[in-house]
């Protein structure tokens, strides 16, 4: 018997060990990658965003990207799904956990890396991989370059180093170059006949706007902020197309997909990157005052200024946060080393509004503004209002030295900031207490930040609208200064045209004339200031994605037109027998063109319904298109209504005016006059209405026009519901009194307080107020009487009547 030993291989054993693990990363990269993982993180960001959007109705657009879409984990109360707007306040509380956004973009992110890393495998080898990789780095390198130069540049924002003429002449160029190369594309070439038609159709497209850059002068030139735009997409499509080639080489034909993911990828890092860091502020300026103070609108803080004495320059600030007065009310007092006394909060309002003190009300305050005004709370404004939170709080303060209570105050930021809630130079109303430390100033105010340069505005300038106080242009001319060097950087800031300076973008948001403190009028404007350093990644992401979106689904189209093709070959070979001579299968298809088989009959009934639908619209839509014939002296009320006139500052059909107010007041775009024996009856046109009001003409009072569906507003006017809702002038002057008084009263609430029957009190009398705008502006004003006997009282009153013909713009 013989016996012998197997040697054991260690190496063999390490080697499937070492393979089972790299199966095991695999799958769970593959598994990280799963597209069920995407589809379930894009419900839950819609679900978030839905939520998000229910939020704003009562909180501010920065604390809901705090709340919901920059943390990892968001707390969503229940109440966010009973908006205040629609059911009032609620009482109901708690709350539940879900992913924040932070949470679901990296679960994207990764998921988005491990699919792409696991599905896309790479298509060439060799020299061609080793020059793709290095034109692919040279892409993303330009890419990279793109952004960092637009950040760092200072000046206005996003302005070419080149002349604003050389980037239209690179316009130019570029249109022609592709209308040319896509026409010689589609003419040469063995191409299927899909794909050379949709190239013939871009070459046409292309052309045409070469033509029109070329040949078609100042009216063809864009603008310069359309320029400064298409300098940035000119830059990122540089970029873009040395990183698809790059990508083509080294994937093949999913290299259009790779570009497209990694412009999904780029958004959502930057997002990711400086989503929490886009800060904006507010800085006010009068005409040649200089400042480096801005305010954040989006969080409060309680100043204590310490006042100057004389011969000190400076005021010691100490600022206490917004939230930490929310979050210590009815708790421990503040204790701050730089203050000689003790803050309690007894009370914090977000949102406040200040009314005077009452015999009855009930008033904590023991000092200072307290004892004249009452704060009470508001439902805070959210993120879908316009408007800004105005906070108010309740504050005891306490001596820490001697322990004796210095008062309760009131501390109301509709009077302790006025300068920037309203606009006004030194307007501010604070509380002053004295300590044994010299006097303090409390003051409820917007969060304060200090920038390390100085902004002077030089000049502002407002241009309107011809005739109306509408604005059409703000400028703002001004020059930053750097207080470490000195060193000035003049700046013109206006409407869609932001200047950049040191990484902040500024602006121009308002403008308005203020009181000055000497009683002079002057001019102050408002400019956004926007720290956000990520602000071209959307645009090179955009063309990124644009660019991939083009070569991935141009090449799907092409294959689709070659299969299409084949088909149709395929099918029309075997549609004729194989022993058929070649002049015989012409024959045959000429005998099958005429007779019709079964694929032209089907083809004629696709047709068919799209005819049917096309004739019976062309039915409709042509009597209505044509325009009838007048008869010998009757008015041509369609040529009245293209009359120009200026609406609202700008210059519009009369018609497109009078449809518009008659849309307003009745929800029709003409009026049904009922039938009587005198006057008109029948449909009559807006423009005829709209001419006949200002005419004072007899029937305007009977024409139907007031929609009212309320039937609480028709007890009122004591009428009775008819078919159509619409009631005449005549019928609601009876009972305009009764709605004044339901309009003062209306004014004493709220308006989020105010019940169903107050608020169409108030659409029904907006409706009266137009109307009359229109009626009375046409009236001829009634000259003076001229009882003078002398010729100096005589020429004055003939001077007054002139005035007054100017004002009614008769002159």
């Amino acid at each position: 018997m013989a016996t012998g030993s197997v040697p054991f291989q260690h190496g063999a054993s390490r080697q499937v060990t070492d393979f089972s693990a790299q199966k095991t990363a695999w799958q769970g990269l593959r598994a990280l990658g799963s597209l069920k993982i995407t589809v379930v993180m894009f419900l839950a960001a819609t679900f978030l965003l839905f939520v998000g959007t229910l939020a704003q109705d009562e909180k501010s657009l920065p604390e809901v990207k705090a709340e919901y879409f920059n943390c990892w984990v968001a707390q969503v109360p229940f109440s966010d799904f009973f908006p205040v707007t629609v059911f009032g306040e609620s009482s109901l509380v708690g709350w539940f956990p879900f992913p924040g956004g932070a949470t679901i973009g990296f679960i994207l992110l990764v998921n988005l890396i491990a699919a792409k890393a696991t599905r896309f495998h790479i298509a060439s080898k060799g020299s061609r991989l080793l020059w793709g990789t290095v034109v692919s780095i040279v892409g993303g390198m330009l890419a990279l370059l793109v952004i960092f130069t637009g950040h760092q540049a200072d000046g206005l924002q996003g302005k070419p180093p080149l002349s604003y003429a050389t980037v239209w002449q690179l316009m130019q160029v570029g249109s022609a170059v592709a209308a040319v190369g896509l026409a010689a594309v589609a003419l040469t070439g063995n191409r299927r006949r899909l794909v050379r038609i949709s190239l013939a159709i871009a070459a046409i497209s292309a052309g045409g706007a070469a033509v029109g850059m070329l040949f078609g002068g100042e009216s063809w030139r864009m603008n310069e902020p359309g320029l400064r735009i298409m300098w940035q997409l000119m830059q990122s499509s540089v970029a873009s197309l040395v990183l698809l080639a790059g990508l083509i080489m080294v994937f093949g034909a999913r290299g259009g997909n790779v570009l497209i993911h990694i412009a999904v990828g780029m958004l959502m890092f930057g997002q990711f990157a400086f989503g929490d860091r886009q800060i904006e502020e507010r800085l006010n300026l009068v005409e040649g005052q200089s400042s480096n103070m801005v305010c954040r609108t989006d969080e409060m803080e309680l100043a204590c200024v310490q006042i100057a004495q004389a011969g000190e320059k400076s005021e010691s600030v100490t600022a206490v946060s917004g939230r930490l007065l929310k979050a210590r009310v009815g708790g421990e007092p503040l204790v701050l080393d730089d203050l000689p006394f003790d803050i309690k909060v007894l009370e914090y309002f977000p949102n406040a509004s200040v009314t005077r003190v009452g015999p009855f009300a009930e008033n904590i305050a023991t000092s200072g503004l307290g004892e004249d005004w009452l704060a009470m709370q508001r439902p805070p404004e959210g993120g879908a209002s316009s408007k800004s939170n105005v906070a108010a709080a309740y504050v005891q303060l306490v001596d820490r030295k001697s322990g004796n209570n210095l008062g309760i105050f009131l501390v109301p930021q509709f009077m302790n900031d006025r300068s920037q809630l309203f606009m006004e130079v030194d307007g501010d109303v604070c509380d002053t207490i004295d300590t044994d430390f010299g006097q303090w100033r409390l003051q409820l105010r917007f969060r304060r930040q200090y920038k390390p340069y100085k902004v002077k505005l030089n000049d502002v300038r407002r241009i309107n609208y011809s005739a109306s106080e509408t604005p059409r242009d703000y400028s703002s001319f001004v020059t930053f200064t750097d207080d470490s060097t000195g060193a000035e950087q003049p700046g013109r800031i206006w409407m869609n045209n932001p200047v950049r300076y040191r990484g902040e973008t500024f602006f121009q948001s308002n403008y308005s004339k203020v009181q000055l403190a000497d009683g002079s009028i002057s001019e102050m404007t408002g400019l956004q200031v926007v720290e956000n350093a990520g602000w071209l990644i959307p645009y090179v992401a955009c063309v990124l994605a644009f660019w991939g979106m083009l070569a991935h689904f141009g090449g799907t189209f092409v294959r689709f037109a070659d299969r299409h093709e084949r088909e149709v070959v395929n099918a029309e070979q075997d549609s004729e027998p194989a022993e058929l001579t070649n002049t015989e299968k012409k024959a045959n298809k000429k005998q099958m063109g005429r007779a019709g088989d079964g694929t032209s009959s089907s083809r004629k009934r696709y047709w068919l319904a799209p005819v049917i639908a096309l004739s019976l619209v062309g039915m409709i839509a042509v009597p209505a298109a044509r325009v009838k014939k007048l008869s010998s002296g009757e008015s041509n009320w369609i040529g009245a209504g293209e009359i120009p006139v200026m609406h609202e500052g700008r210059v519009k059909p009369l018609d497109t005016v009078a449809r518009n107010t008659l849309q307003l007041l009745s929800n029709r775009t003409s009026v049904k006059m009922p039938a009587a024996e005198k006057g008109l009856s029948g449909t009559v046109s807006a423009t005829q209405w709209l001419l006949a009001v200002m005419a004072d003409a007899d029937w305007v009072g009977d024409a139907p026009v007031f929609r009212i569906d309320a039937r609480e507003v028709l007890d009122l006017f004591d009428l009775t519901r008819r078919s159509g809702h619409r009631y005449t002038l005549n019928e609601l002057l009876g009972g305009r009194e009764s709605l004044q008084k339901q309009i003062a009263k209306a004014r004493e609430v709220m308006p989020e307080k105010r019940t169903f029957f107050q608020k169409k009190c108030a659409e029904i009398n907006r409706k009266m107020m137009v109307y009359d705008v229109i009626r009375f502006a046409y009236d001829t004003p009634a000259p003076p009487r001229i009882d003078a006997t002398d010729e100096e009282s005589r020429q004055a009153a003939i001077e007054q009547l002139r005035l007054t013909i100017q004002r009614s713009r008769l002159l």
